[in-house]
């Protein structure tokens, strides 16, 4: 346990300081993560300007080992964060969704996405 505290300060500190790619390879680098390790990663790659692409990908390998527990944690950061998903995240949010058997929520994505792709 205290380990992951120091490991967790350690990339707290190094996003605080804008050290984006150092955190990362921290954050990389642990033995174990927790809720604290995700939040200071997703923190900081909101500052640095990152963070959709890391979501898209985050959110396809929850889809891919239907992860529900995940996907659930990571779409309230996005909405607390008041990030916007643009078509790419949309796209990914209903496939992720629909991957995981919950069609209701893959639904009301698609019927809320202002533009529609071949892939949505």
């Amino acid at each position: 346990m205290l380990e992951l505290v120091s490991w967790n300060s350690m990339i707290d500190g190094y996003v605080r300081n804008g050290d984006v790619a150092l955190a990362r390879e921290l954050f990389d680098d642990m033995p174990d993560r927790d809720v604290f390790s995700c939040n200071s990663m997703i923190s900081g790659m909101i500052e640095a300007g990152t963070i959709k692409a890391t979501l898209v990908s985050i959110l396809t390998a929850c889809a891919n080992f239907r992860r529900l527990d995940l996907r659930k944690w990571i779409h309230s950061r996005i909405k607390d964060n008041g990030i916007e998903p643009d078509k790419l995240l949309s796209a990914t949010f209903l496939t992720m969704y629909a991957k995981c058997g919950v069609i209701d929520i893959a639904r009301h994505i698609f019927d809320e996405m202002p533009q529609k792709s071949v892939v949505s």
